[in-house]
């Protein structure tokens, strides 16, 4: 069986709020998740990518991360969650395309089954631009929060495991704790490591992070 990993590095583009907790804010430095090659030990070494895919009985307890999976980060930005989440909504009340494509919709029914199998992961994201009118017929059956938001529910495809998200300085205790280093290991994964350091020295620390998860 192999195992893919899904990667994308987020940037914090405020300056006055809290690091990450404005989504507006929150921006993923590419459209797509970066390809980079299959290794295992890299995988286990940041979130038990390999290990995850075993019965608990067979897993290594060497290979244990360490820095545990935390889960998808609340708030992300709208890549990272167009590609993880699925919007869960009824066929005649899709949300403004230019927020959350209808592609990446399913209904209340759908989104049951997943919910019910092992593994599926629930959220909320929030919608602040291109809201509809507040006298339209839809509006009332929108979940509105106090600020005049709209508070989508989403769900995770059954199969992502253990999405997590780290600092470039975790990046690099991650590897060092499995004992792995820069020059042996795909390049790929440097090139991650130095893609955050420079988008440190621009926007400054705790503004930049990377999310990964992975698929069987």
């Amino acid at each position: 069986m192999s195992t893919d990993i899904e990667v994308f590095i987020e940037v914090d583009r405020g300056e006055e709020s809290v690091p990450f907790s404005d989504p507006d804010s929150i921006f993923s430095l590419t459209e797509g998740s970066f390809v980079l090659d299959a290794d295992y030990a890299v995988h286990d070494a940041l979130a038990g990518g390999r290990e995850a895919f075993y019965e608990a009985e067979d897993r290594d307890p060497e290979r244990v991360p360490k820095h545990a999976p935390r889960g998808m980060p609340v708030p992300q930005s709208r890549v990272v969650a167009h590609r993880f989440f699925w919007l869960v909504t009824e066929d005649d009340l899709l949300p403004d395309r230019w927020f959350w494509p209808g592609d990446r919709c399913i209904g209340p029914d759908k989104a049951r089954e997943w919910v019910d199998s092992e593994g599926c992961m629930e959220s909320t994201v929030v919608q602040t631009f291109n809201l509809p009118s507040r006298k339209s017929a839809d509006w009332s059956r929108l979940n509105v929060d106090e600020d005049g938001h709209i508070r989508w529910r989403v769900v995770a495809e059954p199969g992502w495991v253990n999405p997590t998200w780290l600092w470039p300085a975790e990046y690099d205790d991650a590897l060092a704790h499995h004992g792995l280093t820069y020059d042996a290991i795909p390049v790929g994964y440097s090139v991650l490591r130095d893609t955050m350091a420079e988008l440190e020295r621009h926007h400054g620390p705790q503004r930049v992070r990377l999310i990964l998860w992975f698929s069987g």
